[in-house]
């Protein structure tokens, strides 16, 4: 079943975008575009290292110019950042596209938040409890930006089943 245009994954870090969005793209017989790797594979740089020396508007910035340039891909599964979706800007380039919420439980991104390897900037120096907060308050500041997608996928599952709930959802 290829894609008429491309499909972009949202939702907070440790939502499973790249996972889910590896895996649907291999059923779906498209490419598969993580925007972090985008980013630092253009930069040359890390998105830790970006956050560090030049902060976090400089990404952000960085995020939608990245984000302009996929829309000339076709046939694609776009991983976002955790905040790649939640501006206005973002949302205008997106508005005709594919957009899928991936939801999970705050609960959920805690778990995983405290067993990931990957280096996260703006969560990787909290304790615990400062996670919590952390994904309490932005959580909810986040959540109407990401209400805006069209397609809500509850996703604290295995990835299998969300790929497939997914792809029957698209069909």
């Amino acid at each position: 079943m290829p894609l008429s245009g491309n499909l972009y994954l949202t939702g907070f870090m440790a939502s499973g975008k790249t996972t889910t969005g590896q895996l649907l793209a291999h059923r779906l017989g498209a490419r598969f575009v993580d925007l972090d790797a985008y980013i630092e594979q253009k930069h040359k740089t890390t998105i830790p290292e970006i956050f560090a020396e030049q902060g976090e508007p400089a990404f952000r910035d960085m995020e939608l110019k990245a984000l302009v340039e996929l829309q000339s891909f076709t046939n694609t599964v776009v991983a976002l950042g955790g905040g790649a979706f939640c501006n206005e800007a973002a949302q205008a380039l997106l508005k005709d596209a594919k957009v899928i919420f991936l939801d999970v439980s705050a609960a959920t991104l805690a778990h995983r938040l405290k067993h990931d390897s990957n280096e996260r900037p703006l969560v990787a120096a909290l304790s615990d409890d400062e996670l919590e907060a952390y994904l309490q308050r932005t959580l909810q500041q986040r959540r109407a930006w990401y209400d805006r997608a069209p397609i809500h996928i509850q996703s604290d599952g295995a990835v299998d089943a969300i790929v497939q709930h997914i792809i029957e959802k698209l069909a």
